[in-house]
Parts: structure tokens; sequence; C-alpha cells
């Protein structure tokens, strides 16, 4: 339980860290396609990588999947 309020307080952290950075004015307008460039390409899929590491993957998983895939392309 205290490993969950931990990595939940280290969002709420990081939410609040950049949000203080944008009302000082440390971003600037032209920062946003840098950040969301990094966010996008980077930050993004090493989450996806990280959380998928170590899981065993199950048919009866790829299922659901697959149906949102084909909803999301239909």
């Amino acid at each position: 339980m205290l490993d969950v309020l931990v990595r939940a307080g280290c969002f709420v952290a990081i939410i609040i860290l950049g949000y203080v950075l944008r009302k000082i004015n440390f971003f600037k307008e032209q920062d946003f396609t840098v950040l969301s460039k990094i966010v996008l390409r980077i930050t993004l899929p090493a989450a996806i990588v990280t959380s998928f590491a170590g899981t065993k993957i199950e048919p009866a998983m790829l299922t659901p999947s697959l149906i949102g895939l084909g909803a999301g392309v239909f």
C-alpha cells in the first residue's frame, strides 16, 4: 500500500512542479513542441515497454485488444 502511495505522490509532485514552472514563466511557447516530442517519442514508449516487462501475455488478453483496435480502425 505504501508503494502505491509513493508512486501516486511522485506523479502529483511532477504535476505540481510543471504547474509551478509554468507559472514562473520557466517554459516559453516555443518549448511546447520540444517537450511534446520528448514525451510522445521517448517517455511514452519507454513507459509502455517498462509496464509490459515481466508480464506474461496470454491469448485471452489479446482478444479485447484486437477488438478495440478493430473498432478504432473502423
